[in-house]
């Protein structure tokens, strides 16, 4: 999660760890967040926003969660509990070699 200091709002990077956000004011704070990494923050100034070479990288964290919750949302689907993998043979295609 990226966020502004002490704001709501906030968004979250792309596959390419690509993301925008729209300051208010600069200079301002961003924080960068995430499960399992430590928090970053840095001042957003008018000198790093325009460098292309711009980048954050966080670190593992080394805390171990107690608890994980995972909430999902959409469409359900049908599960198999079964062991291997699953064919559906029919008569006609045993007759077919046969006659071979």
């Amino acid at each position: 999660m990226i966020q502004f200091k002490n704001k709501l709002n906030g968004t979250t990077t792309n596959d390419e760890g690509r993301f925008k956000i729209t300051a208010a004011k600069i200079p301002d704070t961003l924080v960068f967040s995430s499960v399992g990494f430590e928090t970053y923050t840095v001042i957003i100034t008018e000198r790093n926003i325009k460098d292309p070479k711009f980048e954050v990288v966080l670190l593992s964290s080394r805390k171990e969660l107690s608890e994980v919750v995972v909430v999902g949302y959409g469409a359900t689907t049908k599960r198999h509990d079964g062991i291997g993998s699953r064919c559906q043979c029919g008569r006609s295609t045993e007759r077919e070699s046969e006659r071979s």
